[in-house]
């Protein structure tokens, strides 16, 4: 399994391609962007992701997973090397992945089929087994909250994210993981918008730009 977890995409993504040991110029990336999807003003965190995939080389693909069935997404995701998750909603797009079955598809496409995953913010949260802290956090809603079966993420890492732990914009929302982190028995991992996790197999470590 292999994944690059970044807190803001946009300023590590040059560190991709020598961890992962690829070249930029022949790798596909499925691009998906739903966590914004309740964002209605620019999403300019998006634009920055896909920009700066676009500027190092790689090929970016948008796929909407509002418009996919749990079958179709196999396929779908089939042709690409890259599944990279944008920035937004955690727990709204973890309650999109249950409402159409699609944890284990995703999970599956890394796992088993060999896809890299990269995330920005919320698209690397997801990763850990449980999100439940982000009911804290100030992106919550009851009515999202109230959609979900459970707070598990994709179980593919051992810790939680915390992206943007030095941004003065997000210290409410870590000082709440703080505050209850005694709830949960799951790490935290405090990530600098300056840098990444890279992640393969049992080794992780972190990047720094």
């Amino acid at each position: 399994m292999k994944a690059f977890l970044a807190s803001a995409a946009d300023k590590t993504l040059h560190l991709l391609a020598p961890s992962a040991k690829i070249d930029p110029r022949k790798t596909r990336v499925a691009f998906i962007a739903n966590p914004s999807d309740l964002y209605t003003k620019e999403k300019w965190w998006v634009e920055a992701d896909r920009k700066k995939f676009q500027e190092l080389g790689y090929s970016v693909t948008e796929l909407d997973l509002r418009k996919s069935t749990k079958a179709s997404l196999v396929g779908e995701l089939e042709p690409f090397d890259i599944i990279h998750v944008c920035g937004g909603n955690v727990l709204y797009f973890i309650s999109l992945l249950q409402e159409k079955d699609m944890v284990d598809v995703i999970r599956n496409a890394v796992v088993k089929s060999g896809k890299i995953y990269t995330g920005t913010s919320a698209g690397s949260m997801i990763l850990a087994p449980s999100v439940e802290l982000e009911k804290y956090s100030s992106e919550s809603m009851p009515e999202i909250v109230g959609k979900l079966k459970n707070f598990k993420g994709l179980n593919l890492v051992d810790f939680l994210i915390v992206p943007h732990s030095e941004n003065p914009d997000f210290i409410p929302d870590t000082t709440e993981y703080i505050k209850h982190m005694h709830e949960q028995t799951i790490p935290l991992l405090f990530v600098y918008d300056s840098q990444a996790v890279w992640v393969e197999d049992d080794v992780m470590k972190i990047l720094n730009k």
